[in-house]
């Protein structure tokens, strides 16, 4: 997924859409929250900590383990990788997360 500073998903992979059937249409600009978890409100500490947030700390490419829901809503552990995606004078136009 490719998230934007409001935590919207400006593009998603076929392999994360299908994590989500019922998200496949990315016009939607649906929060990288409602997709992963199906919550209405960002992932929050202790037991979600934000990716985005912890990017936006460090500056730097961060890994976090989740639990996220399947297609069928099961809970599932999940690798979150999060990297800063930065335009060509350093300024954060979103992060990159890939989740294993």
């Amino acid at each position: 997924m490719v998230i934007k500073p409001d935590l919207s998903v400006s593009m998603l992979n076929a392999a994360a859409r299908r994590q989500s059937p019922q998200y496949r249409n990315t016009e939607d600009r649906l929060k990288c929250f409602e997709i992963s978890h199906r919550r209405d409100s960002p992932c929050e500490e202790p037991d979600h900590p934000c990716g985005f947030r912890e990017v936006l700390k460090t500056g730097a490419m961060v890994t976090l383990r989740h639990n996220h829901l399947d297609d069928r809503g099961e809970s599932v552990v999940v690798d979150v990788i999060s990297t800063p995606l930065r335009d060509e004078a350093g300024g954060l136009l979103g992060v990159i997360e890939v989740h294993h």
